[in-house]
């Protein structure tokens, strides 16, 4: 069996991961208003709850868009992100049309939300994500003069 062919897929901000996250805010801000209404709770410490949903949201939106962006490209032998070599992948969610990985090399780490659509060869990606790396590269598409 030969090891996946070379690919190159862009990631960007994951639209996915942004509306998990607004559906939980928005769970958690219903949550903190049935607290309120069915319990007698100080205005103080009903304050600081909500000051920490608040944070809370907050720094979800500005993970959102500080999630990193660029290139992954396996070339038959190494990843690369943003042209810096990675290690490989290590799937923590797989939905298919999401994947969320890991990328771990050169003593840091990123965490990668994968959408399909970003890029054209989303099944190439995910062969090369779940396939090892092998010391034999299967050649890549030859152009045609």
């Amino acid at each position: 069996m030969h090891g996946a062919p070379s690919v190159s897929y862009p990631v960007a901000r994951c639209r996915f991961a942004l509306a998990v996250a607004a559906l939980l805010w928005a769970l958690g801000a219903g949550a903190l208003a049935a607290w309120a209404r069915q319990s007698a709770v100080a205005p103080s410490l009903l304050a600081a709850a909500v000051g920490v949903w608040a944070a809370a949201g907050a720094l979800a939106a500005v993970s959102w868009l500080r999630s990193p962006a660029g290139e992954l490209r396996w070339t038959g032998s190494e990843w690369t992100f943003r042209g810096v070599p990675a290690g490989a992948p290590e799937v923590a969610v797989d939905l298919q049309r999401w994947l969320l990985v890991r990328l771990a090399g050169g003593g840091r780490h990123a965490w990668l939300w994968l959408e399909r659509g970003q890029g054209a060869d989303w099944d190439a990606l995910r062969r090369a994500v779940y396939s090892r790396a092998s010391a034999k590269v299967p050649p890549g598409p030859v152009a045609s003069p």
